[in-house]
This record gives C-alpha cells, sequence and structure tokens, in this order.
C-alpha cells in the first residue's frame, strides 16, 4: 500500500485512509527542530514539502512564511530531487552527497534517507543538512584530526620501538623464534605505520582546490576485474582464505576519472577482506540503473548495527566488530571513497545488518549521461 505525509508537520497519512496515523503536530516540536543548527527537510512521495526548519530555508534562500506546501524543485536543487528519488529507489540505503545551493552559495553535507511506517508503507525522504562552511566545523575538524593523527602515529611507532629495544636488549642470548617474531611485529606496524601516512597525503591531495579529474570514457567491469587481480596477488599471501570474485555484467560505459575510481574500489574491496570470515566471498559487480551506474562491493562479514552507518564515511570512524579487537585499517579509507565519489558527481551508499554482512557501493553517472561530469576535467 503506498502512503504519503500531508502538508501538516509529521503528520503521515496512508492513501485512502480517513485521518493522519502518526499526529504529531506539534509546535514545541517545531521550535526544538528550528533552533537545530542543522537544515530537516521531510517530503513525500512526489517531492511535496511535509515539513522544513528554519535552517534548511536559509541555506536554500527561502521564506519561512510558505516553507511547507513546497516542492523539492523549489530549492533550485536538482540534485537533492535526484537524492529524493534514489532514497525512495533504496529505502535500506543511507545516502551522503555534498551539495550547494545556487542562491545561497551554501555548501553542506545532505543525508538522506526513505521514511517506511511500520507496516512498510513508504511515506518519503527525510533529508538532515549540515553546514560544511563553519569556521567552528573546520577548526573542530582541524583539532580532532591532529589528535587522531597523533594517536595513531603514536601506537605502531611505540610498538616499533618497544620491540626494536628489547632485541638491542636480549643481544644474542634471544632465542630465534622469539627473533622472527619480533620482526615480523615491527614490519607489520612498520606497514601500518606508512599505511597511515599514505592515507593523510591521499585525503589531503583530494581535500585541495587545485585537483583536476582526468575525466574518459571506460568500462565498469574492466576497472573492477583490474582491481580483483591486483588484490589477489597482494592479498594472496595474507588472505588467501578469502574469494574474491567479479560478478559478471552486460557492459557498464561511464565517464570517470579511471585512475581515481580504481582507488576507491580498491578501499573498498580492501575493507571488504579485512573484515570477512574465514572463507569468506567478497563480490565485485557493477550495474546500470537509469542514467547511473551502480558499483557495489559485497561481503560476508559481522555487518554494521544501523546507528554506525550514518558516521561510516566521517575520516578516522572505525567500527571493531566486538571480541575481535582492532581492524588495523586507518579509518581514512571510506572517507578517501566519498571525496573521490562526490568529485565526480555521484553518491555512496551502505547496507548492512548484523550477521549478515555489508553491501558498500557508489553510484556514477553513465557515458551517456556525463556531459556535465565533463566539465570536471577541465
Amino acid at each position: 500500500m503506498s502512503a504519503h505525509l500531508d502538508g501538516n508537520p509529521f503528520c503521515v497519512q496512508p492513501l485512502g485512509a480517513s485521518g493522519p496515523q502518526l499526529p504529531v503536530r506539534c509546535p514545541t516540536l517545531r521550535a526544538v527542530l528550528d533552533a537545530v543548527d542543522d537544515g530537516m527537510l521531510a517530503a513525500d512521495v512526489d517531492g511535496q514539502i511535509a515539513f522544513s526548519d528554519r535552517r534548511a530555508c536559509e541555506m536554500a534562500g527561502l521564506e519561512l512564511e510558505c516553507r511547507e506546501g513546497r516542492h523539492l524543485s523549489d530549492f533550485g536543487l536538482p540534485a537533492l530531487e535526484q537524492l529524493h528519488r534514489q532514497a525512495l529507489g533504496s529505502p535500506d540505503r543511507l545516502l551522503v552527497s555534498d551539495l550547494a545551493f545556487p542562491r545561497t552559495g551554501v555548501f553542506c553535507e545532505a543525508r538522506i534517507r526513505a521514511i517506511v511506517d511500520d507496516n512498510g508503507n513508504l511515506l518519503g525522504t527525510v533529508a538532515v543538512l549540515k553546514d560544511a562552511r563553519s569556521k567552528r566545523m573546520y577548526d573542530r575538524l582541524k583539532a580532532d584530526l591532529l589528535a587522531t593523527v597523533s594517536h595513531e602515529l603514536r601506537t605502531p611507532l611505540t610498538s616499533i620501538l618497544g620491540y626494536a629495544s628489547l632485541m638491542l636488549d636480549a643481544g644474542d642470548a634471544m632465542e630465534e623464534m622469539d627473533r622472527a617474531a619480533c620482526l615480523e611485529t615491527i614490519e607489520a606496524q612498520g606497514r601500518r605505520l606508512l599505511e597511515l601516512i599514505n592515507d593523510v597525503i591521499e585525503m589531503g591531495k583530494l581535500d585541495s582546490e587545485n585537483l583536476r579529474l582526468k575525466m574518459e570514457t571506460c568500462c565498469a567491469g574492466g576497472i573492477l576485474e583490474e582491481v580483483a587481480s591486483d588484490s589477489r596477488e597482494a592479498c594472496g599471501a595474507r588472505r588467501p582464505d578469502v574469494d574474491v570474485i567479479v560478478e559478471q555484467t552486460e557492459p557498464t560505459p561511464m565517464v570517470c576519472d579511471s585512475t581515481r575510481i580504481r582507488q576507491a574500489v580498491t578501499c573498498l574491496l580492501d575493507n571488504a577482506i579485512r573484515y570477512s570470515p574465514p572463507g569468506g566471498r567478497v563480490v565485485l559487480a557493477a550495474r546500470r540503473e537509469d542514467s547511473r551506474v551502480v558499483i557495489e562491493v559485497r561481503d560476508e562479514g559481522p555487518g554494521i548495527p544501523p546507528e554506525k552507518q550514518g558516521h561510516l564515511f566521517e575520516k578516522f570512524y572505525k567500527v571493531e566488530p566486538p571480541g575481535e579487537g582492532r581492524s588495523g585499517g586507518t579509518g581514512l579509507g571510506l572517507a578517501i571513497v566519498k571525496r573521490i565519489v562526490d568529485l565526480h558527481g555521484g553518491q555512496v551508499f551502505v547496507e548492512s545488518a548484523v550477521g549478515k554482512g555489508s553491501v558498500f557501493g557508489f553510484t556514477l553517472p553513465a557515458a551517456e549521461a556525463s556531459e556535465e561530469s565533463r566539465d570536471l576535467a577541465a
């Protein structure tokens, strides 16, 4: 059964029903949401605005007096309408994308998800808009980045220095097996340190305003095959128990910076392998959906709780499976993926359930729908 949001704030009414099912029209609730710095939008399945708070209207340059009854198209942002449609088509996905409102120049991060009632009726979408220009946010991010990098650098360095000191103190008295174990630990921590440094440098490059993409037409399936082949060679000795498979599909041409997209897929694949159980399978797949190409990496890992999924693409955010200790990742891989996809005008997504594995992926414009993307290479 289909459903919709009526014009009252947060009143949800199935089509054909005699009255709203969730009558929570509350001036206090509106006042609370208007006091929040983030923008919030709720729209029905047709894109009619059921609720928009004060901040969302300010970001878009719209008057508060007539904020309900509008359509998403009134915000002058086709990308927001596209996110709305994609969220409706994939109710289980949380979509995250960077948007810029043309009237005000406000640059924000949009997080949008479908609204579904207890009976499975699709009601519309809700979007949270976070102003990414805020100096306070940037200052906090810089401080958090410095603190996190310092901590992440200190951990492997402490381990390296500790085992090196142990070997020096023991000298020739150390057993050969103990010496080998120390050297293996030093090598592993050294690789971890190098990975972190490389990821921090790469993140800095992607955040640079001078970055230019080298756009070309390429086949998504070909990129997946290359990434899978490279991964089998690089990870064969470390994780021989994980099977990496490329799902065969029809040719999916797209216009992109193939080097950067390979980098994004590699990050997703490395992440999937890291969390895969012994004997697990990781599947890479690409398919065409209307004017978009969808690239997915599916794993059979422990899955991710819903309350943590909204933070997965933040810098240095890591989810450690219970009872399994540290995963060994830097916490920058998914942030790098999101930045690359944002530069291409695409969206990232994640689908996961605890105990049932995860699907990480992103969408890009298909070849014939990518004329605007070519401007990124100029």
